[in-house]
């Protein structure tokens, strides 16, 4: 009955829009707020929202960065920590390559590969 009803009335079935507190950041601040992130992806939530309260001149809390950031595709996860690996040991391994460029796949299936971590 409601469904035939909203029909007669608005000649479809969707869901009108309803309203609501109107959001606080602007087309504007969300892009600033992408620039803050882009500019160093280590920040944490908090300091992006300081950062981006103080570029705004407005108050953003964390809650508010995140949730913008998620709508933005933006996921709460820590970088992986890559190993240091030294001038001599990144020449040794690139020696190493060179020295091993020509091998052939028939060369490289008699080699066993293995994981010692």
């Amino acid at each position: 009955y409601n469904m035939l009803k909203r029909y007669k009335m608005n000649g479809h079935v969707i869901n009108m829009k309803r309203g609501g507190r109107p959001k606080k950041a602007t087309l504007r601040d969300l892009r600033h707020l992408e620039r803050v992130v882009k500019s160093d992806r280590r920040q944490t939530a908090n300091s992006v929202a300081t950062e981006w309260s103080k570029a705004c001149q407005k108050s953003f809390s964390e809650t508010t960065t995140r949730r913008r950031l998620k709508d933005m595709g933006y996921h709460g996860c820590t970088a992986r920590k890559k190993p240091f690996i030294s001038k001599s040991n990144r020449q040794k391994r690139l020696q190493w390559a060179k020295a091993h460029i020509c091998q052939t796949d028939q060369d490289w299936s008699k080699v066993v590969f293995t994981d010692e971590s």
